[in-house]
C-alpha cells in the first residue's frame, strides 16, 4: 500500500503541466512618450496609441500592450493588445485582444466600472479602464506571456544615441518629401529608419511603402537585458477623422547593437 501511494505520488508529481505554477506579472506602467505628457487628460480626445511594455525574453522577444480608448470619429472604444514581438525579424503576434465598440457599456460593466449611459462623454480615463482589464484579466495575461519566457524586466525608454563603452549608436529617419496634397494635409508615403553605429557604418532596420502619414519621429529605445539588442520607438501621426485632432501611433522596431552594419 505504501509503495501504490509512493508510486502514485511520484506520477502526480511528473504528470504536472510545465508552467502550471505561472506566476502572475505586476501590472505594467505606461510608456511615457516625449512630448505627449497632455495627451493623458481625462477624456482628452487627442488621444495616441498607448504602449505598456511587459518585457523580455533571452531569444529576442519584447512583449507590450498596445492600448487605446478613443478614436476621433468613433469616440469611446477599447482597442487593447498583448503582443510578443519578435525583435530578430520584427514579426508581432498578438497573443490576446479585447476589441470593444458598440457595447461599451456592457464592458465597462463587466470590468466592473460604474458608467451609466447618461454619462455620455465623461468615461474614467485610460489609467482606470486599464487598471480594470488588468485585475480582471492578469492572470490569463501572465499565462499567455509566460510561454514565451517573458521577464518583466527593461521597461525604461532612454533617448537616442545608445552609449555604451566604446559603442555609439544614433538612428534617423528619412522620410519622402512627396507632398501627395489630398487636402489642407501634406501627406508622406514611406519612410525609412536607418541605425549608425560610429565608426561601423550603418544598416536599415525598418521601411514602410504605400503609407499616409503626415509625421513621423523617433521617440527612443528600451534595452534588452539580455543580449546586445535595442527596441527603436517611433512615432506616427495620421489625418483625424475631420482634421485635428490627429492621432498618433507608436511603433517598435528591432536593432542588433553589433551585427549588420556596413
Amino acid at each position: 500500500m505504501k509503495q501504490f501511494i509512493l508510486l502514485s505520488c511520484i506520477l502526480f508529481t511528473f504528470q504536472q503541466p510545465s508552467g502550471a505554477k505561472t506566476a502572475v506579472y505586476t501590472e505594467p506602467k505606461i510608456l511615457q512618450l516625449p512630448g505627449l505628457e497632455d495627451y493623458n487628460e481625462e477624456n482628452n480626445q487627442a488621444n495616441p496609441m498607448k504602449i505598456y511594455p511587459l518585457g523580455w525574453s533571452k531569444d529576442g522577444r519584447f512583449a507590450y500592450i498596445r492600448f487605446q480608448d478613443w478614436a476621433d470619429g468613433i469616440g469611446n472604444y477599447i482597442d487593447f493588445k498583448v503582443i510578443v514581438h519578435n525583435l530578430v525579424n520584427d514579426t508581432a503576434e498578438t497573443v490576446y485582444r479585447i476589441y470593444e465598440c458598440n457595447e461599451i457599456y456592457g464592458f465597462f460593466k463587466e470590468y466592473g466600472m460604474k458608467v451609466k449611459e447618461e454619462d455620455y462623454g465623461n468615461y474614467p480615463n485610460h489609467a482606470k479602464i486599464f487598471h480594470a482589464i488588468w485585475k480582471k484579466d492578469g492572470v490569463l495575461i501572465s499565462k499567455k506571456i509566460a510561454q514565451y519566457g517573458i521577464v518583466q524586466t527593461g521597461l525604461e525608454m532612454k533617448p537616442f544615441p545608445y552609449k555604451s563603452g566604446k559603442t555609439s549608436i544614433d538612428c534617423r529617419l528619412e522620410i519622402d518629401n512627396t507632398d501627395l496634397s489630398l487636402d489642407t494635409f501634406g501627406y508622406y508615403r514611406w519612410f525609412k529608419l536607418w541605425a549608425e553605429s560610429a565608426g561601423n557604418g550603418k544598416k536599415l532596420i525598418a521601411r514602410s511603402t504605400n503609407d499616409m502619414f503626415i509625421n513621423a519621429e523617433i521617440a527612443g529605445y528600451l534595452k534588452s537585458p539580455f543580449e546586445d539588442r535595442i527596441a527603436v520607438v517611433i512615432l506616427k501621426t495620421y489625418r483625424g477623422f475631420e482634421g485635428p485632432p490627429c492621432p498618433i501611433e507608436p511603433f517598435i522596431f528591432g536593432c542588433h547593437l553589433t551585427k549588420g552594419f556596413k
